[in-house]
């Protein structure tokens, strides 16, 4: 790579998607649903030219309690880990 090329990662580089189903590792009896992944984008300087970094702040997520209330909530990648089917 010389000094011109910049290196292209792909945006969706995380397992979370939208649509995803989730769990809270506080709360691994409540089902989430991801909504949206909230990013921040941030040219950052590196020498003579600046490279653009997305950051990923939180995840967007809805759930329907046992009472049938929706609620909402935005948390960190590393609280959530992926719904398995087989367990529940």
């Amino acid at each position: 790579m010389t000094d011109t090329e910049i290196k292209v990662t792909p945006i969706n580089k995380y397992w979370i998607k939208v649509g995803s189903e989730v769990v809270h590792r506080d709360h691994p009896g409540r089902k989430m649903y991801v909504d949206r992944i909230v990013r921040q984008s941030r040219n950052i300087k590196e020498g003579d030219y600046s490279k653009k970094h997305i950051f990923v702040l939180g995840i967007d997520c809805h759930w329907i309690d046992a009472d049938g209330k929706y609620g909402s909530g935005r948390f960190l990648t590393m609280e959530l880990i992926a719904y398995d089917h087989e367990q529940q």
